[in-house]
This record gives structure tokens, C-alpha cells and sequence, in this order.
């Protein structure tokens, strides 16, 4: 693919993380029927002004914090999405888990706290003038944030864009929707699920999703192989690798690690890898490596990720932008518990570069609960020092139990309470 095609396919995919509506929106938002030349500013001159891209949970978190901490200063959120659904959930979707509707949210409770909310993709950046490009118009800044999540670079892996039904994946909403339909109407063969090179989104939610759907078809009697092509040298994340080896193999799950899928043959239904290995398959789920929409990569941020000061989430190249979350070339897992703590931690940040000094929050840890059934999951937690040095000593690990779903599933509903109200 030559790079005229591959800008235009990034731009395509580019934005917040895609995610289909599900559920009413009635937020005061400027919609899309707001038509303006871009060359048209979207709201007055700011005083101080912080702009967000994405109201994912690293955005929205951060919105609401610093509304809470600097309520003089003006926030102004970029959504693509009219709604939220939680990252966390994709997974147990994808077999019938979790109903959709619970784990949607709106923007709602971010109007309500003074923040303004604007729905559309942010599109460009002239960073000399402070501004954030859109299709309406351009929206200008004292502070931005990028929050954006990731984009799937399908391009990366020959022949997936082109033949994206054949391997649908669950790390956008819609391809885990799609996902879930091919699960439920899969008659058996072969199944193969692959994962990315490291830094990606939920490091261990493959390993979810391969122990998920064989459950689920034995449970409907049907016959199926699930194969795990691993481009990492163990399963993700490094502290769960002995546990997850342990779990593939009891339940008869083939795992290849070391297998880097950089071909899709849509013909003989292959997949092959940057050493020439085949592996056949009946149904594909290939989650493809994932980067920073390219409208940061074009405005010279870096990429794949944005470089960042992972003490404060402000950028090395830009003293008034932040990078949050998935975004950020940061030490910090992508997950959506560290995405929660970044969103938090930065607007203090934030507002200290404002003038509000409101101290310092407490340091960035993550937990996660991945499952290994719909009824036993593990456990794993580590922890940063406040300058985003790993702290060893912090690490634990759970092998698989009950209490663990349940955890996970507080701590979800939970956090979806804490951020968008």
C-alpha cells in the first residue's frame, strides 16, 4: 500500500475510538447540522481555555476533575461519539455476557458539570495558532488534551482492510458487535485469534476472548479448534504469562507465540506470518497493531504514540498539550483503570500550569480482572512511582476464581458511575 492510500485510509479511521450509537443522547451539544467553513472559529475567543479530544474515560475523567479543581476555567470536550461503551466489556459481549445497554453511557453528567460538549471528530491541529480542526470549524485553546484512544492500523497487515468481514475483532465496539455475530453463527473448524505487538489496548483480552468463545461453543455443542497466534514471545501481560500458559493449555487451546500474522490470503482462508508460517482458519479475529489517529502524527507529535513527561502527561514537543491514556507513549498499561488515574492525575497537572495548584493525587497502579471463563477470572495488579517508574514490590498476581468476576464487574459498573455520572 503506497502512502497516499495509507494517509487516506488512517484518516478514514482516525478520531476517537470508533464506536457505534447505541442508546439517546440529550446532552446540549453542537451537533453535526452546525455546518461552518473550517476556516470559521466554532465558539468565541477564549479566556483560558482547556480543550479535550475524546470523552473516552481518560477525557471524561479528566473534564470532571477539572471542573472540580479550576471551576473558573473553561473545558470543552470533542466527541465523535453521541455515547460511550465500556472498553472493559467488549470482551464478555462477544459471547452474551453483558447486555450493551448497561454498559452504555452519555455525555450527560459532563454537561451538567459545566462542561461543554461538542459532537465532532477533531480532524487537524495547528498547533502555532492553538487550534483543534474540525469539519464545522476550528476550536481555539490555552490547554489541549489528547485523549483520543487508538486507531486499528489494519493497513499493517496485508490484505485486512479489504477483507475486514472475513477477521472481525473486538477492539472497536462495531467489530466487536460483528464479532459476536460470527460467534453465535459459527458451525465449527477452525477458529484463530491473533495479538499484536506490545503497546495495545487490554493486554490480556485476547486470551479473554479465545477461553470465552470456546466455552461458549462447547457449550452449544459446537465443534471447534481455537488456535492463539501470538506476535509476543509470552502471553500478555508478562506477570499473568505463566497463568495464561497454564489456562490455554488445560482447556486444549493451541497457542503459538513468537507469530507475527502480516498476510491475510482471503482465498485459502491463511494467515501468514513475517517468517513464512501458515496457519489455516474457518473464522479469524486478527486485532491489528494499534497507533495514534494521524492527524497528531501529521501535526508532528510523534508516533505511534505521544511522547510524553509521564509525570505530568504533558508532551515533550508541546509545553500546552497533554497526552492521556491509550494515546501516550507512557509506561503505564493501556487499560481502562490506568485511563481512570491518568484523567485524574493530569488535571492536576493541568491546573497547575493554570494557576490552581491543588497539590498532588497519589500515583498511578492498575488491577485488572481477566477472565478465563464466564465464571472465573484472574487477577494482576502493578504500580508506578509519581514519576512513572514501575514499582516491583507492588505486584501481584490471582489465580483463576469466582471472586474475581465479581470484582471485575463492581469495579466496572462502578467506574462507569465515577466518570460519566
Amino acid at each position: 500500500m503506497d502512502r497516499l492510500t495509507r494517509r487516506q485510509v488512517l484518516k478514514v479511521l482516525g478520531g476517537a475510538t470508533v464506536a457505534a450509537a447505541t442508546g439517546g443522547f440529550t446532552g446540549q451539544l453542537l451537533g453535526w447540522a452546525t455546518a461552518q467553513e473550517p476556516s470559521r472559529p466554532l465558539l468565541p475567543r477564549p479566556g483560558r481555555r482547556v480543550v479535550i479530544v475524546g470523552a473516552g474515560i481518560s477525557g471524561a475523567m479528566c473534564a470532571r476533575t477539572l471542573r472540580k479543581l479550576a471551576p473558573d476555567v473553561e473545558v470543552v470536550v470533542l466527541e465523535r461519539n453521541p455515547t460511550y461503551v465500556s472498553g472493559p466489556s467488549h470482551v464478555d459481549y462477544v459471547v452474551g455476557l453483558e447486555d450493551a445497554r448497561k454498559v452504555t453511557v452519555t455525555f450527560d453528567a459532563l454537561v451538567r458539570d459545566g462542561v461543554r460538549v461538542i459532537r465532532s471528530p477533531a480532524t487537524g491541529l495547528r498547533l502555532q495558532d492553538n487550534r483543534v480542526l474540525t469539519p464545522q470549524g476550528f476550536v481555539e485553546y490555552s490547554v489541549l488534551v489528547l485523549a483520543t484512544g487508538l486507531v486499528p492500523a489494519e493497513h499493517e497487515v496485508r490484505n485486512l482492510l479489504e477483507n475486514r468481514r472475513l477477521s472481525p475483532h473486538a477492539w472497536t465496539w462495531a467489530g466487536t458487535v460483528e464479532l459476536r455475530r460470527a460467534v453465535e453463527a459459527f458451525s465449527g473448524g477452525t477458529f484463530v485469534l491473533t495479538v499484536p505487538p506490545p503497546p495495545y489496548k487490554c493486554p490480556p483480552g485476547p486470551y479473554e476472548v479465545a477461553c470465552l468463545v470456546q466455552e461458549y461453543w462447547r457449550a452449544k455443542g459446537v465443534r471447534a479448534e481455537v488456535v492463539v497466534l501470538d506476535s509476543n514471545d509470552r502471553p500478555q501481560p508478562p506477570l499473568l504469562a505463566d497463568l495464561w500458559r497454564r489456562v490455554l493449555q488445560e482447556r486444549g487451546i493451541t497457542y503459538k507465540p513468537s507469530f507475527k500474522v502480516v498476510e491475510l490470503d482471503p482465498t485459502s482462508r491463511v494467515l501468514i506470518s513475517d517468517r513464512g508460517e501458515r496457519q489455516r482458519f474457518d473464522l479469524a479475529s486478527v486485532i491489528p497493531p494499534q497507533r495514534a489517529p494521524l492527524f497528531i502524527e501529521e501535526a508532528g507529535l510523534g508516533g505511534p504514540f505521544v511522547p510524553i513527561d509521564p509525570a505530568t502527561w504533558r508532551s515533550r514537543a508541546q509545553e500546552n498539550l497533554y497526552a492521556l491514556g491509550d494515546v501516550a507513549a507512557s509506561p503505564y498499561t493501556k487499560s481502562a483503570f490506568t485511563a481512570f488515574l491518568q484523567g485524574r492525575n493530569a488535571a492536576y497537572f493541568i491546573a497547575r500550569a493554570l494557576g490552581r495548584d491543588r497539590g498532588e493525587p497519589d500515583p498511578v497502579f492498575n488491577q485488572c480482572w481477566p477472565f478465563v471463563s464466564s465464571k472465573e477470572a484472574l487477577f494482576v495488579e502493578v504500580a508506578w512511582d509519581k514519576e512513572g517508574r514501575p514499582i516491583p514490590a507492588r505486584n501481584r498476581t490471582g489465580a483463576p476464581s469466582a471472586q474475581h468476576v465479581k470484582d471485575r464487574k463492581q469495579w466496572e459498573y462502578g467506574l462507569l458511575r465515577a466518570v460519566y455520572g
